[in-house]
């Protein structure tokens, strides 16, 4: 199953474009950068936390993603949906709507 066919996809993406509004849903992908094509920085990685967490019902602390990784810049939709998948996995699925 591709990335972009799990519904998880389409959530994790919702929230992106919440605190990214100057990006067009349509035009994002699993390879889209969060820093350097979608302008994500610190403040909206806080506020993204925030949306996943509503959006799932449980914390999705995204500073764990980030220290993952040497430069910000390497972040992409991809890995933030993997790590999302990972905590919602951890937590036994989706439990928010």
């Amino acid at each position: 199953m591709r990335l972009e066919d799990d519904g998880l996809f389409d959530k994790v993406v919702s929230a992106v474009v919440q605190v990214a509004p100057q990006a067009a849903r349509a035009a994002i992908r699993p390879s889209t950068q969060l820093v350097a094509d979608l302008r994500v920085d610190s403040l909206k990685v806080a506020e993204l936390s925030i949306l996943l967490e509503e959006s799932f019902g449980f914390m999705i602390f995204l500073p764990e993603l980030l220290a993952t990784v040497d430069d910000p810049r390497d972040l992409t939709v991809e890995s933030l949906v993997r790590f999302v998948r990972s905590k919602v996995d951890s937590e036994g699925g989706v439990r928010a709507a």
